[in-house]
């Protein structure tokens, strides 16, 4: 049971390459299907840009703040945070969640679906 829950995990979970990026997505790709939903969380307080080398702020994020990556651009992620969409470099974003994002037992409870 544990063995199937975890190959399913590992599935529906994109993972990242040796450098950091989502693992099979190409500069300028657009993430689709599975990847599409990619989560991320900032590595510390960051400004989403407007567009990848630009100074123009539309966003400021603290630490730990939640983020969606939508397209991948080299060591760039563009990213939505609600309705607001901006660019940050690759070591400003996390694939893994923040220990604050773990329950205080400092692990997630498997319980059975409800039949």
């Amino acid at each position: 049971m544990l063995r199937t829950l975890l190959l399913c995990l590992s599935l529906s979970t994109p993972a990242l390459a040796q450098d950091g990026a989502l693992a099979g997505a190409t500069p300028g790709q657009t993430l689709t299907g599975a990847q599409a939903e990619t989560l991320g969380w900032t590595t510390g307080p960051v400004e989403l840009k407007r567009f990848p080398d630009a100074d123009a702020v539309t966003l400021a994020l603290p630490a730990d703040a939640q983020v969606t990556v939508v397209l991948v651009d080299g060591d760039r992620y563009r990213v939505r945070r609600g309705t607001d969409f901006g660019w940050l470099a690759a070591d400003q974003l996390s694939l893994l969640p923040p220990a604050s994002a773990l329950p205080p037992s400092g692990r997630f409870e498997l319980t059975p679906p409800p039949f």
